[in-house]
C-alpha cells in the first residue's frame, strides 16, 4: 500500500478493502489493485481496478454478485471514480500466476491492498 502515495487514494482503498472484508468474510485472500493506477500512470479517466481473490467455488462466488456490485456502486458514487472489481477463486490465481499473460501481470505490477 506504501508505494501508493496520493494520501486521498490510499483512505479510498482502504476504506474499499474494509467493505470487501464485510462482503465476503473469511473467504476473502486478497484484494489487489492492478492496472494504470497500480502502475501510477493513471490519467483523470482511468478506472480504478480491483481483483479480490476468494477461497471458494464458481457458484459461492456468484452468491456475492449482488454485494460486490453494491460496494463498487456506492463507492464510485461517493468519490465520483469508476471502480472495476472482479473476483477470483484463489486457487485459479495461484495456479495461472505464473501462466496467464493476465493473472501474470497482476502478479507482477499489482499493489496488494489486503491479504489473510
Amino acid at each position: 500500500m506504501e508505494k501508493i502515495k496520493d494520501e486521498k487514494l490510499r483512505k479510498i482503498l482502504q476504506e474499499m478493502a474494509e467493505l470487501l472484508k464485510q462482503v465476503y468474510g473469511n473467504r476473502l485472500k486478497a484484494v489487489i489493485l492492478y492496472g494504470s493506477v497500480a502502475r501510477g500512470t493513471q490519467t483523470e479517466d482511468s478506472d480504478v481496478d480491483i481483483m479480490v481473490l476468494v477461497d471458494g467455488t464458481d457458484a459461492q462466488l456468484r452468491e456475492y454478485d449482488e454485494r460486490l456490485s453494491d460496494v463498487s456502486t456506492d463507492l464510485a458514487l461517493k468519490y465520483m471514480m469508476v471502480f472495476s472489481i472482479i473476483d477470483v477463486k484463489y486457487q485459479e490465481y495461484q495456479d495461472w500466476k505464473t501462466v496467464s499473460p493476465f493473472y501474470k501481470n497482476v502478479a507482477q505490477e499489482g499493489v496488494v491492498l489486503y491479504a489473510a
